[in-house]
């Protein structure tokens, strides 16, 4: 190997250095007993002032109105959201089971909150069959907090 390709192969893996000790600074993970736990920056998103709205999925939700949405429910279908503003999902022990994609498509929104209601599991399964791959697909940030259980498949 030549001294020029030396040189940009070190500058490459210090740059790629670089960034995991950004990513690492900026996202915690703490992986203990089987249980992943992740802290992120809180933004001062003043919810009181988007409406709150209580939903039984018995079919699949499109949201176009940003707010909070509390889920409960079983469905075969999927919950897509196509806002641009903040969206909060409150999963309150749901069931989505999407054959043709993600159970959750977040199109378009400010940032995505995904809450798991304390003491609820909540099962999302997608086919693994889409162009969009992943039960829960968001083209937007995305951040998923609570102390529910959220199974994957």
């Amino acid at each position: 190997m030549s001294k020029g390709k030396k040189i940009y192969c070190i500058a490459s893996f210090a740059f790629a250095c670089a960034v995991l000790i950004l990513t690492i600074t900026l996202c915690i993970i703490n992986i203990k007993d089987n249980k992943t736990n992740i802290s992120y920056k809180e933004e001062n998103i003043d919810w009181s002032k988007y409406e709150t709205k209580e939903i039984e999925l018995t079919e699949s939700l499109t949201i176009t109105n940003p707010g909070i949405y509390i889920l409960s429910g079983k469905i075969t279908g999927s919950v897509t959201i196509n806002t641009s503003d903040y969206v909060k999902l409150i999963l309150n022990g749901v069931e989505i089971t999407n054959n043709d994609g993600p159970a959750i498509m977040i199109e378009n929104s400010k940032k995505t909150y995904i809450e798991l209601n304390e003491n609820t599991t909540n099962i999302l399964t997608d086919n693994g069959n889409s162009e969009n791959d992943g039960v829960i697909y968001s083209k937007d940030d995305l951040v998923i907090t609570g102390t529910g259980t959220l199974e994957i498949t």
